[in-house]
């Protein structure tokens, strides 16, 4: 019988390493920022309200070849990016409480919005498309 390894593929481990944030990127996500009405695109609060951000849903400090893709980003205000920040940056004896509040967090966005990073999940990182859930 032939050996056969019926493990599904994991993605490689990746190394955190710094990132240096460039007039480029500025440009880039105050461009973002334009495009997607200069509102947060989870609650619909203006850049009038409060101040807007880009969250990338791959981080850039992991995943630096996705820092200029538009699919992974989301434009958010200073609350919603700090309910996502708190969740990523949460201990890691905390991982349920982590999880957890990463699907509610993504789970606050229009279906629309939840397919525009899932599509880009599905692609670019398949072991973690599961935290968007598309419908409903």
């Amino acid at each position: 019988m032939d050996n056969v390894n019926c493990e599904p593929e994991r993605e490689p481990v990746r190394i955190i390493q710094p990132y240096r944030v460039t007039a480029s990127d500025r440009a880039f996500r105050k461009r973002i920022r334009a495009e997607r009405g200069n509102k947060c695109e989870r609650c619909g609060a203006s850049g009038a309200d409060t101040d807007i951000h880009c969250h990338h849903v791959l981080e850039v400090q992991t995943y630096p070849e996705f820092a200029k893709e538009t699919a992974n980003v989301v434009v958010v205000c200073q609350e919603c990016h700090k309910f996502i920040t708190t969740a990523t940056h949460a201990e890691v004896w905390e991982h349920d409480f982590r999880a957890a509040r990463i699907q509610d967090f993504y789970a606050g966005f229009p279906v629309e919005v939840r397919q525009r990073i899932g599509g880009f999940l599905a692609k670019h990182a398949p072991h973690l498309s599961g935290i968007i859930k598309l419908c409903g």
